[in-house]
């Protein structure tokens, strides 16, 4: 199994060392396409198609289960499913996005994990609007959480080990909770920086900032820092040294004033370039025929590490599409006409959970020909609007002032300054001016230019539920 530097190092640390092997990955690439309509519904098609490293390498019709270890998640929640050797397709209409199905289960040595997904659509209304905020989470099948959980599990077996070797090498006179306590400090304060920090900082690092960042992690801790050059394993020169530091951390910790123990009381401690070999010695002291323990160390090594953190694991690439009802106003995405698309690697993922967010709105008719308003803004318009309803209006005095607008039929509550306060004067004017029928001269632009005029009015067309067309990468392919 394929380990990083990182991993292999602090692995030793915890209980023992593990292998480097060097070998190819699949390529996978994940399309989905996913469109919102008024009542919160949603249309969601995924596609997977994958790619062996080696071309020649035959597929068998289970390649994507059995040699890459990925499959549809619950194929019993989707409308349609296609499986193919290299390739699975998915499409399904879900009455809230709450229902969306995780796409894919993913197996990471032992164990398998549906990806780690949340799709949410929020509808609100605010007198003249209705608007959709979208947002979709994507993180690693192992959330940082569970990683931290795992190493507090190698550590409880390194402690038992400990423990026993001890008592074994000093007698049972000697307490080892005061060392205990300190192995499992030490060891937490650089594993958990080391292995799961980097899952929650959402920018990769390169080589030369992790090893910036790993000395300076040494250092606040007094530990001793090997040079390393950038063709060397950091974390394995470091361990002779850092394990010469720990026994006499250790070994101090052990003593007492009737009873001093030096580090050289310590036999059974990992020393010198063999410590991997010693490591694996106590291991099997204490708990002898290891192959049960291999498994749990691998699978706890695996959700430290998570899935697309794992050398091992295929590279994979998503690309996402995301349509919303009306006009798409704010996105982290590119928009693409009134949708928006992503694009999502797998190192993204493992330097954190990613987030996927789009903002659209659209007039409500009847509101806006009650109070005589016109009924068509262009995209720079409905920004404006959207901003003074939601983001400025947070105590309601503007919503207050349409519903009255509505009760009279026209605008004049907008523009009533004996009995609009003071202070939301200059905001109901823009809003009455941006609602007229008749606009108001424009404001000349920057340096004296020209007013810009609209390029033409954008309003959101109404998707009929029953005109499901599936956008984007599968655009004009009606659905089945």
């Amino acid at each position: 199994m394929l380990r990083s530097s990182g991993r292999t190092a602090c692995t030793g640390l915890l209980l023992g060392s593990a292998s480097l092997l060097l070998g190819c990955r699949p390529d996978l690439v994940v399309r989905a396409a996913t469109r919102v309509f008024h009542d919160g519904g949603i249309e969601r098609r995924v596609e997977l198609h994958g790619r062996p490293a080696d071309p020649k390498e035959e597929i068998g019709k289970d390649w994507l289960a059995e040699t890459v270890g990925l499959h549809l998640a619950r194929p019993q929640d989707w409308d349609r499913v296609e499986v193919e050797a290299d390739r699975v397709r998915a499409w399904g209409f879900f009455a809230r996005a709450e229902d969306v199905p995780p796409a894919f289960t993913y197996r990471t040595g032992h164990r398998e994990r549906d990806e780690r997904s949340r799709t949410s659509v929020e509808i609100e209304e605010r007198a003249l609007l209705r608007r959709f905020a979208y947002r979709e989470e994507h993180g690693d099948p192992f959330s940082p959480a569970e990683a931290a959980a795992a190493i507090d599990r190698l550590l409880d077996l390194a402690s038992e080990a400990f423990q026993r070797e001890v008592a074994r090498d000093l007698g049972e006179g000697v307490d080892p909770r005061r060392a205990v306590e300190r192995l499992r400090s030490d060891l937490r304060a650089i594993v958990v920086p080391v292995l799961v920090e980097p899952r929650t900082r959402r920018v990769p690092e390169t080589e030369a900032e992790k090893r910036e960042r790993w000395t300076a992690l040494l250092r606040e801790r007094g530990a001793p820092v090997a040079a390393a050059a950038e063709s060397e394993d950091f974390w394995e020169l470091q361990a002779p040294d850092l394990l010469e530091w720990s026994r006499a951390r250790l070994a101090e910790s052990l003593s007492t004033p009737d009873r001093p123990i030096g580090p050289e009381s310590l036999a059974f401690w990992p020393a010198g370039q063999d410590w991997s070999e010693d490591l694996t010695a106590i291991a099997e002291r204490t708990w002898g025929d290891s192959s049960g323990l291999d498994t749990l160390v691998e699978d706890e090594l695996d959700a430290i590490e998570g899935y697309f953190g794992n050398a091992g694991s295929p590279r994979v690439r998503f690309e996402v599409r995301v349509e919303l009802p009306g006009t798409l106003l704010r996105t982290n995405g590119t928009p693409d006409g009134d949708a928006t698309i992503w694009l999502v690697r797998a190192e993204d993922l493992v330097a954190g959970d990613t987030v996927l967010e789009a903002t659209s709105v659209e007039t409500l008719d009847e509101p806006l020909s009650e109070i005589g308003a016109r009924k068509v803004f262009d995209r720079a318009e409905l920004l404006q609007l959207t901003d003074l309803l939601w983001e400025r209006d947070a105590a309601g005095v503007l919503a207050g002032l349409l519903v009255e607008a509505r009760r009279v039929g026209h605008l004049g509550p907008l523009r009533d300054v004996d009995r609009i306060p003071d202070e939301w004067e200059a905001a109901a004017r823009e809003l009455s001016d941006l609602l007229a029928v008749t606009r108001p001269p424009a404001i000349g632009g920057l340096l004296g230019a020209e007013p810009l005029e609209p390029d033409g009015a954008v309003v959101g067309e109404a998707h009929r539920l029953g005109d499901r067309t599936v956008t984007g990468f599968l655009r004009d392919q009606p659905v089945q």
